[in-house]
């Protein structure tokens, strides 16, 4: 078998011996002549690796940004087209074509004002009149900036509800939050 290098030099990687030591390895990312496929090899830098405690490995740097800044992006909903009820759990959006069970147009928006416990959030008021376009069951919800073709955001419905197209449905507030 005659492997090529595919990356230039080696890369550290975490080798996890037990779940309260780590110790870091080279490794090099090798691809077989003539294959599609790739195969890591790793081997130990010496005996004398250093031993990382495993809560180091999740030590990551902790920032803050201003509430003026979540603000910001909490703002951009204001220009929100419509909230949609879903059959699926969307992630794009051109899904709302697929997925849509109903619309409501034009949702109001309070705040931002402070998350529980910490940071920002907005919240829609409750729809009591949205519009069942087709018939399914919705499992979730979709805000979308219909001008811009953009989805804002997506998250699941407490439980299923079964809709019937030409009828109306109701929705509780949405709250977006941004923890700090």
């Amino acid at each position: 078998m005659t492997f090529q290098r595919v990356i230039a030099g080696s890369f550290p990687v975490i080798d996890s011996e037990s779940s309260t030591n780590a110790r870091v390895i080279g490794a090099t990312l090798l691809k077989e002549t003539g294959s599609s496929t790739n195969a890591l090899t790793a081997s130990a830098l010496t005996d004398s690796a250093p031993t990382i405690g495993a809560p180091a490995l999740l030590s990551l740097p902790i920032f803050q940004v201003g509430s003026h800044v979540l603000d910001y992006g909490l703002n951009d909903f204001t220009n929100a087209t419509a909230i949609h009820v879903c059959s699926q759990c969307i992630t794009q959006y051109s899904d709302i074509a697929v997925y849509t069970l109903g619309n409501y147009a034009s949702p109001t928006w309070s705040g931002p004002a402070a998350g529980s416990p910490t940071g920002r959030k907005i919240t829609s008021s409750a729809i009591s009149a949205g519009v069942v376009t087709n018939t399914g069951t919705a499992i979730g919800w979709a805000v979308i900036d219909g001008v811009n073709s953009r989805l804002m955001a997506t998250g699941p419905l407490a439980a299923p509800v079964a809709l019937t197209s030409g009828h109306n449905f109701s929705l509780d507030a949405i709250a977006i939050h941004y923890p700090q």
